[in-house]
């Protein structure tokens, strides 16, 4: 039940900010121009070289906050000091490594038009000083996760994207370089973040966000350990991500990189729109594995990969239909070259990566993450070496994207067979479970996708109306094969008990 109110809160927060987000990515896409919005997300691929350690340390810094929480004489003070006090270390380093490495790169590799390079230079110094603010920040969002304080966290990031949609519709009243007052406002929304996170752990658990100075290297080491393994899979998905939009740039400029990062918008909601669920259930799945639960965590990873996959692939069907209206009804006519063939492949990414769910939270519980961060970064690697050698040899920008649906693919093959070694995994059972009927489900869609597009539909209307009969179909078919009879009962039975409450 209370996974289910979780989930519930997290769409709604989902529903909310996909929305707002889309329609702040539409205007700043028209004030900003295809080149300055390149030109922000290049910078923004930069400031991931270093921040991809916020990723690593977030995971860390939840799944022991999840396990001390889990134990019976826990102390979550000494956990809590332990993890911002690494995580300040750490801003510190990406600042000093930032202000060094970054500004190299640039001089040196950054393909911008001409007389661009000082705005280039102010959004990375002020971009990189917010991402290292928002570093700290961390794990007090990690606390706020880990008590499943999801209410909270949802009208944080609420907030913050009705934020940054007022300070982009301001920036059409604004006279100079927009770009550069785009960065600061940006900047500002990471402060502002900071702040109401702080103040709400302050609120919650004054003794347990009460400063207090661990001494002592073993005290560190157990986190730092783990977090090197989260680390190298954070720069691997780097690597996927930004380091593919750095070779874009290189070989294409910065207005391939425009309909690269609108692809990327896209991936980034959808992603959210699965591993919301898979959110939810994750403190759960680690307290499970921290009591000796074992049986119920991997239910709860079966169930949270099913349900992941099925969310991604109705949304997926509804945008491959027809996906050149919704670029136009969502950017107007400012929509680059090459960005439905972009949106298309990193759907079928979002698909991909949901076969996940479940699986790195429980990874992640288990604390043995050596082979599986060691086999992720070098499929990842590969990828873009055969990316660079595609590159120069006349390949199309996004076939980038289809070698790392590849690369995906073989990862997720890898960590079955290392989980059913390592954990005594039922991979088998899980396979069965988590994986048939979404087959199933996708093999269904690809036939409803290609049908309506034998229509041969002449207006816009009439397509977008297909569209939402694309997603009513996939619903259904996701309800009646997608779901177990136990949970469709479950659904409709709520259902009517509450709207029998209602009528009442």
């Amino acid at each position: 039940m209370r996974i289910a109110r979780n989930t519930i809160v997290v769409y709604f927060r989902l529903v909310v900010t996909a929305v707002i987000g889309l329609l702040t990515s539409r205007y700043v896409l028209q004030i900003l121009g295809a080149s300055d919005f390149g030109l922000y997300s290049v910078i923004g691929g930069v400031i991931a070289m270093f921040t991809f350690i916020s990723a690593s340390l977030q995971s860390t810094t939840v799944r022991f906050i999840n396990y001390e929480i889990g134990r019976l004489e826990g102390n979550l003070n000494r956990v809590f000091n332990i993890a911002r006090q690494i995580h300040i270390f750490f801003a510190i380093v990406i600042l000093i490594a930032g202000e060094v490495i970054g500004v190299f790169y640039m001089q040196h590799y950054l393909n911008v038009e001409p007389g661009k390079m000082d705005d280039a230079y102010f959004v990375f110094h002020v971009s990189i000083a917010a991402a290292c603010l928002g570093l700290v920040n961390v794990p007090y969002q990690g606390l706020l996760v880990a008590h499943e304080k999801f209410v909270q966290v949802a009208c944080i990031d609420i907030l913050n994207v009705v934020c940054k949609l007022l300070m982009v519709l301001s920036l059409f009243l604004c006279e100079g370089n927009v770009l550069r007052l785009y960065a600061v406002g940006m900047s500002l929304l990471t402060v502002m973040s900071f702040v109401l996170y702080l103040l709400l752990c302050w609120r919650y658990w004054p003794q347990v966000v009460k400063y207090r100075m661990v001494k002592g290297m073993a005290q560190y080491r157990e986190m730092l350990i783990f977090n090197n393994y989260t680390l190298l899979s954070a720069a691997s998905l780097m690597g996927r991500n930004q380091g593919s939009n750095l070779l874009i740039n290189y070989f294409f400029g910065t207005i391939v990189n425009a309909a690269y990062a609108i692809s990327n918008t896209v991936h980034v909601y959808v992603n959210i729109f699965a591993g919301s669920f898979d959110q939810a259930s994750a403190p759960q799945i680690t307290q499970s594995l921290s009591r000796g639960d074992n049986e119920r965590a991997i239910y709860l990873v079966t169930h949270t990969c099913r349900i992941c996959i099925l969310l991604v692939e109705v949304v997926y069907f509804a945008f491959l239909y027809n996906m050149d209206d919704i670029l136009h009804l969502w950017l107007g006519k400012n929509v680059p070259e090459g960005t439905t063939a972009f949106c298309q492949l990193t759907l079928l990414l979002a698909v991909v990566s949901a076969t996940s769910g479940g699986l790195a939270q429980y990874i992640s519980a288990l604390g043995r993450l050596k082979w599986f961060s060691v086999i992720m970064t070098l499929l990842y690697l590969v990828a873009l070496l055969v990316g660079v050698v595609l590159y120069r040899n006349g390949a199309v920008p996004y076939s980038i994207v289809a070698l790392f649906i590849l690369a995906d693919s073989i990862n997720r093959g890898f960590q079955l067979l290392l989980l059913r070694r390592m954990a005594k995994f039922p991979v088998l059972r899980f396979l069965r479970e988590a994986y048939w009927r979404p087959a199933v489900v996708f093999l269904i869609g690809m036939v409803v996708v290609y049908l309506g597009w034998q229509l041969n539909l002449h207006t816009v209307g009439a397509r977008m109306a297909a569209m939402v009969v694309v997603a009513v179909l996939m619903s259904v078919v996701v309800f009646y094969i997608g779901l177990f009879k136990v949970e469709r009962d479950k659904i409709l039975s709520n259902t009517i008990s509450k709207s029998n409450a209602f009528y009442d």
